[in-house]
């Protein structure tokens, strides 16, 4: 084989194998930035373009593989079509992975920053026996400033006062994460999520609430 030749089909495969892992390493890099304090909301978004641009990738390439094995004279088009899928998938699959651990990671840290936060509500109910209406009656007496998350994407808690029907009023926070498909992380005072009808993920005293898309 001439050695033109052999260059230029190793930067084919190069090509054909490298861009999908590329992409998968480009959405870990985001992801955890996203979760960084210096991230921010437009990180996470990349993070979604490119998870479906490896979602979407793969089926292209299979109707165009195809059509290249049937119609294309050389099938060393099709060919490196076809393996470029397989490395779409592939990276597709370790990306989702490593980024479920690296986010499961960066929400158990923020449940530890967040137990200052906590525990300044529950000494303000106790001191002055009643719910702070918002979280900035909590300063200066329990906290000298509202924190943030520390989650640049997702920087700011809501505050909830739960009032049941029978029950002394509760509270909880919680922290908007994903929109579609819904997913918050959320902390009950009472410890009670068995109504909710989602996924359940326990980090520390927290959950993650995830919702599936209704298909």
């Amino acid at each position: 084989m001439p050695k033109k030749r052999t260059v230029w089909l190793c930067l084919q495969l190069l090509l054909a194998l490298g861009t999908p892992v590329l992409l998968g390493v480009v959405a870990l890099y985001f992801e955890s930035r996203s979760l960084q304090p210096q991230g921010s909301i437009v990180d996470a978004h990349l993070v979604g373009l490119i998870s479906i641009a490896l979602s979407l990738l793969p089926i292209a390439l299979m109707l165009i593989g195809f059509i290249a094995l049937i119609y294309v004279r050389g099938r060393l088009v099709g060919v490196l079509l076809m393996a470029s899928c397989i490395a779409c998938v592939l990276a597709a699959f370790a990306s989702t992975e490593l980024r479920n651990s690296i986010r499961l990671s960066a929400f158990e840290q923020f449940a530890a920053r967040a137990a200052p936060l906590v525990k300044a509500v529950e000494d303000y109910q106790r001191v002055r026996g009643h719910l702070p209406k918002k979280l900035d009656r909590l300063v200066p007496d329990y906290l000298s400033q509202v924190p943030e998350t520390g989650l640049g994407a997702y920087p700011e808690f809501e505050y909830l006062v739960i009032v049941p029907d029978t029950e002394t009023p509760t509270w909880g926070l919680t922290v908007e994460i994903s929109g579609s498909p819904p997913e918050r992380l959320l902390y009950r005072a009472s410890g009670d999520y068995s109504d909710i009808d989602a996924t359940k993920t326990t980090v520390n005293d927290w959950t993650l609430e995830s919702h599936q898309i209704q298909r």
